[in-house]
C-alpha cells in the first residue's frame, strides 16, 4: 500500500492534467502556475527514477581511473583509487570540486559570450517592463537587526507567516544546529576535552540517523500536504488560465516571444518620451 496509493496518485494527476495540456504553451504554463511544494515533488520524483540511478552508478563506473590520474600528483595527501568498498572522493571533496568547476565555467561563460551589458530589468520584468507599468523603488535603510533579518535569513516584506516560518526553520536547521551547535560547538569541546571513539559514534548515530529520521518525518507530512494544496491550486489557475499562442518557449533578442510585442512598445514610448521637446 506504501508504494501502491501514491503511484495511484500520480497517474490520477497525469491524466487529469490531459484536459488543460493540449500543446506547447499548455506544458510551460504548468510550470510556471504549479506551486513549489508541486515542483520539488516532481524533482525529487525525477531524481529518484531507475534511469537516474542507472546514469549514477554508470557515471561512477567511468570516472574511477580519471580520479586515479588527476589525485596522483598530490599523493600522500590526496590519494583516490576505486575499489570494491567505497567510492574514492569523499562527500566534502565532491562539493568543493563542484564549487570550483561551477565558478570557472561561469566566469569562462561570461567572458567569452560578452558583448555588451545585459538589461536585466527586462529579463527580470522590472521598472519599466512590469506587466503594470514601472512601480516605484523604495530605499530604507536598515539597522543591523534589520540586515540580519533580511539579508542572512532573507525575509523580506512578501513574506507571508508561512513563509517566514519556513525561512526561520531552514536557518535554525543549518545555522544555529549544524554549523553552531554540531559543528563550532563539537569543535570546540574537543579542543579542550577530546572525545573518545564511542562518543564520536553517538555522535553521528545522532546526525546522520536520529535527525535525519525526524526531518524525514516532518518533510514526509509537510509536502504532502503543500503537494495536494498547490496541485489543486494549479488546476484552478489552469482553468482559468487565457491560452496565448505565442507564449511557447521560443525566444527572439533575448526576449520571450510572448512578451516581445509589449516590450517593443515599452522601448517605443520611451523613445518619444525622451525626443520630445521639454517645454
Amino acid at each position: 500500500m506504501i508504494v501502491i496509493l501514491p503511484v495511484l496518485g500520480v497517474l490520477f494527476a497525469a491524466f487529469y492534467s490531459k484536459r488543460y495540456v493540449k500543446d506547447v504553451a499548455d506544458y510551460l504554463a504548468c510550470g510556471r502556475v504549479a506551486g513549489r511544494y508541486v515542483i520539488s515533488v516532481g524533482d525529487m520524483a525525477a531524481g529518484l527514477s531507475v534511469i537516474s540511478l542507472v546514469a549514477a552508478c554508470e557515471a561512477n563506473y567511468q570516472v574511477g581511473i580519471a580520479f586515479v590520474a588527476v589525485s596522483k600528483p598530490f599523493n600522500p595527501w590526496i590519494v583516490w583509487e576505486m575499489n570494491p568498498i567505497k567510492f574514492p572522493v569523499n562527500s566534502i571533496e565532491i562539493s568543493f570540486i563542484a564549487m570550483m568547476l561551477g565558478i570557472v565555467g561561469y566566469l569562462l561563460g561570461s567572458l567569452i559570450t560578452y558583448r555588451e551589458p545585459f538589461n536585466l530589468d527586462r529579463l527580470l520584468h522590472r521598472g519599466k517592463y512590469h506587466p503594470d507599468g514601472e512601480q516605484p523603488v523604495v530605499v530604507e535603510k536598515l539597522s543591523v537587526g534589520s540586515f540580519i533579518y533580511r539579508r542572512m535569513i532573507g525575509i523580506t516584506p512578501e513574506y507571508t507567516r508561512g513563509d517566514r516560518l519556513i525561512a526561520w526553520s531552514v536557518f535554525l536547521w543549518s545555522i544555529v544546529y549544524g554549523f553552531g551547535i554540531m559543528f563550532c560547538g563539537v569543535l570546540i569541546w574537543n579542543k579542550f576535552s577530546p572525545w573518545p571513539v564511542q562518543r564520536w559514534g553517538v555522535y553521528y548515530y545522532i546526525t546522520t540517523i536520529v535527525a535525519s529520521l525526524l526531518v524525514g518525518c516532518v518533510s514526509t507530512v509537510w509536502f504532502m500536504w503543500g503537494g495536494f494544496r498547490d496541485m489543486v491550486a494549479m488546476f484552478r489557475d489552469l482553468a482559468a488560465r487565457v491560452a496565448n499562442p505565442l507564449d511557447d518557449g521560443r525566444v527572439v533578442g533575448h526576449v520571450s516571444l510572448a512578451d516581445k510585442e509589449h516590450f517593443e512598445e515599452v522601448e517605443e514610448t520611451v523613445k518619444e518620451d525622451e525626443t520630445e521637446p521639454k517645454a
